[in-house]
């Protein structure tokens, strides 16, 4: 991915590849679809999103599901909520989406509005509550302190 410094960031995780069973229903393909053609249109920078580290993760997360999510060994219905099956490539992708999140929001400036925050691309959102995960499909962006 070219690095142009005058287009906008926004940042990929679809570099990993979670392998779902045959049928399932989370449309994972149209991520790396839109990584495309943001690629293709070439109005933004592009970037691999870096992965989070379990602290920052921790910030939002109770740190033993982080401990259990990341060790593979989340109880079935909290892997449930989750509705995607535990790899590694899991965990690398959802501590990206993390990492994705906290740099688009370190770009923009203060002044800027919730829908002007530069985005994520191809990462699942899931619902952030203490010890708990839930898919939501859409791009990644954060919202400002108190909305």
């Amino acid at each position: 991915m070219e690095k142009n410094t005058s287009r906008p960031r926004i940042f990929s995780t679809d570099q990993y590849k979670i392998t779902l069973p045959e049928g399932h229903k989370f449309p994972l393909l149209k991520y790396g679809m839109l990584r495309q053609i943001v690629e293709n249109e070439g109005l933004f920078q592009l970037e691999q999103s870096p992965l989070a580290d379990p602290e920052t993760v921790s910030l939002a997360h109770d740190p033993d599901y982080v401990a259990q999510f990341t060790a593979g060994i989340l109880p079935a219905t909290a892997m449930r909520r989750i509705g995607l099956p535990w790899s590694e490539v899991l965990v690398n992708r959802a501590f990206a989406s993390v990492r994705s999140a906290s740099s688009a929001c370190s770009q923009a400036p203060a002044s800027a509005s919730p829908v002007a925050i530069p985005s994520s691309s191809g990462v699942p959102l899931h619902e952030i509550v203490g010890n708990r995960g839930g898919l939501r499909n859409g791009p990644s962006v954060p919202r400002s302190p108190g909305s």
